[in-house]
């Protein structure tokens, strides 16, 4: 993978709006901005579309939820430019009753990978406080190629997103980016 989507390292900063819902703002290593999305708020079958920059002439990169009705909130992660699929991001609807599980799927709904949340985070944040920032392992089959951090602000939250990791460059880093933006909407509308 080349180009926009060619880092290890990503930064997403999301900004909660009252009315208009979230937006998003993803940043490479180096600080540039390599994504802009806007997610409004109270839509049934929520798509997101990623785009170059914060104008949305150009984009980049799509999320569409599959079902309406879905505990398991499965998403196709594609580009809107072609509509090639690139794959999907699902919910493990009962493992997230302890610690929050979502699964890595490719181009064909194979199941390819995991995300998972810190356990003892988890639990602190259950039974204890909300205030505990999350923190998730990505893996890909049983190794783990990245990690998803969490850090609370005043309007939002910021993520950091670490494919280090991943020494076969197996994940394509839409995917994870992808993924990021998905746990990061749908627990914040869910208010978990």
């Amino acid at each position: 993978m080349t180009g926009r989507w060619s880092d290890k390292k990503y930064n997403i900063k999301q900004k909660i709006l009252t009315i208009g819902g979230l937006k998003y703002w993803i940043y490479n290593s180096s600080g540039a901005l390599v994504g802009y999305a806007h997610k409004k708020a109270f839509k049934l079958k929520d798509e997101i579309i990623i785009y170059a920059d914060e104008k949305r002439t150009k984009p980049v990169l799509g999320i569409k939820q599959e079902n309406i009705l879905d505990l398991t909130a499965v998403f196709r992660v594609f580009d809107p430019n072609t509509n090639e699929i690139i794959g999907y991001f699902g919910r493990k609807y009962w493992k997230s009753m302890l610690k929050d599980t979502w699964k890595i799927f490719d181009q064909n709904k194979r199941e390819i990978g995991v995300v998972e949340e810190n356990t003892a985070r988890a639990l602190l944040r259950r039974m204890i406080t909300k205030m505990v920032p999350k923190e998730y392992q990505v893996k890909l089959g049983n190794k783990p190629v990245g990690r998803y951090k969490q850090k609370f602000k005043m309007i939002g939250d910021e993520w950091f997103l670490d494919f280090t990791e991943d020494m076969g460059n197996h994940l394509d880093p839409r995917l994870g980016v992808a993924g990021a933006i998905i746990m990061a909407t749908v627990e914040r509308f869910q208010g978990s």
